[in-house]
């Protein structure tokens, strides 16, 4: 029988122990991502680099308890050292004498994703669910690019000011 799922990490993706990826899965347009410790994920493309992606902070009325919690944007705003880390860690490894890995993390390419990433997430649909505090909660449907996660008003807004910086 021929593969018919497939899992696509993108680059610097971090899974934390015990993690359980559903395929298939497309992370390639979410770079220096982390998936948290412990956290299962459902078939998805995920396309905000640098985010954390979390269990459930608390359940939301209406949606699946196995939709994930993400943080758009957060290995920039609250963990940026691990970046600067882990390019100097790619830089300081590469042996290669024909053909050069790109160690620079913030290339054109990846800062695009951060640009369209904030795009979308300065304009969604109007949410349809909200959080026990009466927050609004996005998901695919509202934000394209957020897989099978939720996002918070709260954590949209401050990706949008992490992804101008």
């Amino acid at each position: 029988k021929a593969p018919d799922q497939e899992l696509r990490p993108g680059e610097g993706v971090f899974f934390g122990l015990g993690t359980c990826i559903k395929f298939p899965s497309n992370f390639e347009e979410s770079p220096y991502s982390i998936i948290a410790t412990g956290t299962t994920t459902l078939p998805q493309r995920l396309r905000f680099p640098f985010s954390l992606v979390n269990l459930p902070g608390e359940s939301v009325t209406g949606l699946s308890p196995a939709i994930n919690e993400l943080f758009a944007g957060w290995v920039l705003s609250d963990s940026v050292f691990t970046v600067w880390r882990n390019q100097l860690k790619f830089a300081k490894r590469d042996k290669a004498r024909r053909s050069r890995t790109e160690a620079d993390v913030f290339r054109p390419d990846i800062v695009d994703m951060m640009v369209d990433a904030r795009q979308r997430l300065q304009n969604p649909k109007p949410a349809r669910f909200k959080d026990a505090r009466g927050e609004a909660v996005f998901t695919d449907r509202e934000i394209s690019g957020l897989g099978k996660n939720y996002l918070r008003d709260h954590n949209r807004k401050k990706a949008v000011q992490t992804y101008t910086f």
